[in-house]
Formats: structure tokens, C-alpha cells, sequence
């Protein structure tokens, strides 16, 4: 099994990673992930699971990304790392 935040925000690609895996296919398996690595990595710019909420509002998905307390919503110092890492995946594109 695997545990993935970034499943929250990509399912699909975190499904066709771990069947790639399973399968023992390196080459599919690096091509899904190389443009998840810096959301792997920045989805943790704080606690969890308050990054990857933001991100799940961010991208059209939910509508709030209220936590209950003592959680509070990103801090809008990270709202950049949190886009530019969602640009870099394909999960956010400029208006």
C-alpha cells in the first residue's frame, strides 16, 4: 500500500504512478513523478494537512479550505511555493 498526501490533490497520477509500480515500470514511474517532485517536497511547507488543503481549493476542487482549530489556512507567505509546485505537476495553469 502507500500512504500519499499528494494523492489529496493529484489522485489519478498518484493511481497510475503506484499501478506503474507495481508493474515494475521505472521509466513510467519516473516520467509520472518527475513533475510531482516539488510538490512532494512543498506540500509540506507547513503542517500537514494545511498546504495540501489550500491546494485543493487552490485548483477548483473544494470550496473552502477552512481547518478546524487549532489548524488555520496557509499562511499567504506560502501561497507562491504552493502554485509554483502546482504549475510544475500541471494542476494549475496562468489565467
Amino acid at each position: 500500500g502507500c500512504i500519499s498526501v499528494t494523492a489529496n490533490v493529484a489522485p489519478s497520477r498518484m493511481h497510475n504512478l503506484m499501478m506503474a509500480a507495481l508493474k515494475k515500470d521505472q521509466d513510467e514511474v519516473k516520467r509520472i513523478n518527475a513533475p510531482l517532485s516539488r510538490l512532494h517536497q512543498d506540500e509540506f511547507c507547513e503542517a500537514n494537512p494545511i498546504p495540501i488543503k489550500w491546494a485543493i481549493k487552490r485548483i477548483g476542487k473544494i470550496d473552502c479550505a477552512y481547518l478546524r482549530p487549532p489548524l488555520d489556512e496557509l499562511s499567504p507567505d506560502f501561497h507562491g511555493v504552493m502554485e509554483t509546485a502546482l504549475k510544475e505537476a500541471g494542476l494549475l495553469f496562468d489565467n
